[in-house]
């Protein structure tokens, strides 16, 4: 191998360059270093998994790569691909120092400037381009030379012939030439099924999905896009499905392949110049699909989300999303939420220009150039009462969990430099039940009038708690049991909810105040 970074493009299959550059496009490189020498490359690659990405180059030239993913179809792989995009992008001055026999990363040294020659500027004169000689048919290929001696009479008849022999044939040329037809009257979720009744095993069914994607890539363009999406939200509910019915046919690698296809298509689609009408429905597929039952599997759910992150491109499917993968696991979606807040900033930026931005753009605009915060420090909480106020009010009109998060945070803070109990108390209750933390828990006991039962408060708080969660939070009410010190309903919990995970939290608090007890749990 060798081949020169500043157009490897050149030397990659434009299957393979398309998929990687939308992986190094979204952020999917984790980790980039570069050795002392500054010739060799590790990287980690965020795709079905992470995956180890090793590229050495010398005198600008990639002389060896690896990927620890189980691609086998060539040498280079799409996570390969993303890390050259990135390497070319963030170490373009070292490459281009060590062409010219440099070795230092911060040398200071500058070339001096060459003087050029001034040359006399010559007339050139063109001779006008002989016309082009007809080519000789026996110079084709067999396949070719046997067209060129056929009518269109011929070839239908051919075609006719094979369609009735070959469904699938058939199949793929409705879907190849879909966009010729006067009216879009292609049922792709019929042709889908039509595959599973004319292949042979599991491996033919996604040999010939797979091949009826193909035709929609090589053919992809404004004018085709519906088409292509259609074929692919109907193949998406099968390929999904294939894992539960696999049986032991070992094709997982090639449903994973399959599943590449189908998104690479959508994303292809999106880097197209549709309509903003057709992106934001892709948008809303991706988003309604990540919760789904297709999407059960963490594996599907990242390739919504990466479609997600893709196709959101108003402020409200931006902050929607990113909302969203917050209450997930951040860690699994850190790339693509570091996405989202460029996205965010950029379009704040856009949107700072206009006259007279939409009310939640404004409102999230004070509270990302600390308008607030200033009021705050200069002790005008009246006024970030007010700014506060309006935030949560746009935030609720349009479902901005975090922003309205963000403002009520921000209510508690003016109630308590101003010693407003009463505010105190009605945000305190307000944040505890949207997040279960205690040291909202705490301020309310602390808050309390002394008259009031807190034990009965308390357990009313609990229960207000659980039903305001989507599942039961047994660690939020546990803080709760160990604040009280209630021992016996932190060991009920427990023994209730018996994993792993609690009994290491709460053994502490339990294992000697309840041996008996303890010892059966463990058992």
């Amino acid at each position: 191998m060798g081949f020169p970074l500043s157009n490897f493009e050149d030397y990659v299959s434009k299957k393979i360059l398309d998929r990687g550059y939308n992986y190094y496009r979204l952020g999917a490189i984790l980790e980039l270093t570069i050795s002392a020498e500054g010739d060799w490359y590790d990287a980690i690659v965020e795709g079905t998994d992470e995956y180890e990405v090793g590229v050495y180059i010398e005198k600008g030239k990639i002389i060896r790569c690896s990927c620890d993913c189980p691609y086998s179809y060539g040498p280079i792989c799409k996570h390969q691909v993303a890390v050259f995009f990135r390497i070319r992008e963030e170490y373009k001055d070292l490459v281009y120092e060590k062409v010219l026999g440099e070795t230092s990363i911060n040398s200071n040294k500058k070339a001096s400037p060459k003087k050029k020659k001034q040359t006399p500027q010559k007339t050139i004169s063109i001779p006008p381009t002989p016309p082009a000689k007809k080519q000789n048919v026996s110079s084709l290929p067999p396949a070719q030379q046997i067209m060129a001696q056929l009518t269109n009479d011929d070839l239908v008849k051919w075609l006719l012939l094979k369609f009735r022999v070959q469904s699938n044939l058939e199949q793929q040329f409705l879907s190849d030439f879909a966009h010729l037809l006067e009216s879009k009257t292609i049922n792709y979720p019929e042709m889908v099924q039509d595959v599973f009744g004319n292949a042979y095993d599991l491996i033919d069914v996604i040999s010939q999905l797979r091949t009826l994607l193909d035709g929609k890539a090589s053919n992809l363009k404004v004018e085709t896009a519906d088409e292509a999406i259609g074929l692919t939200q109907a193949i998406l509910p099968h390929a999904f499905g294939f894992y539960e019915h696999e049986q032991g046919q070992n094709a997982d690698w090639e449903i994973e392949m399959l599943l590449d296809d189908a998104f690479e298509l959508l994303l292809s689609v999106n880097d197209l110049a549709i309509s903003t009408e057709r992106r934001q429905a892709l948008f809303q597929y991706a988003f309604k699909q990540i919760d789904s039952s297709l999407a059960k599997d963490w594996d599907f759910k990242h390739h919504f989300v990466r479609l997600g992150v893709a196709t959101a491109t108003t402020y409200e499917e931006i902050l929607l999303l990113r909302a969203y993968l917050k209450q997930e696991d951040k860690d699994e979606y850190s790339s693509f939420i570091r996405s989202l807040n460029k996205k965010e900033k950029q379009h704040l930026k856009e949107q700072e220009k206009q006259e007279t931005p939409p009310p939640i753009i404004k409102i999230k605009y004070q509270f990302k150039n600390k308008p607030v915060e200033k009021a705050y420090q200069k002790k005008q909480y009246e006024k970030v009462m007010e700014l506060a106020l309006a935030g949560i009010e746009e935030a609720e009109k349009g479902g901005y969990e975090d922003l309205l998060h963000d403002c009520q945070v921000w209510m508690l803070k003016a109630a308590q430099a101003m010693n407003d109990i009463t505010e105190i108390i009605t945000w305190s209750v307000s944040l505890f039940l949207d997040t279960g933390e205690l040291a909202y828990y705490q301020l309310l006991k602390k808050y309390s009038p002394p008259r009031v039962n807190w034990q009965q408060k308390s357990n009313h708080l609990i229960q207000q708690l659980i039903g305001s969660q989507e599942t039961f939070p047994v660690q939020n009410v546990a803080a709760i049991y160990i604040e009280e010190k209630r021992f016996e309903d932190l060991l009920e919990l427990v023994q209730t909810y018996p994993t792993k995970a609690n009994l290491e939290l709460y053994q502490v608090h339990l294992e000697k105040r309840f041996k008996k007890e303890w010892a059966k749990l463990n058992k």
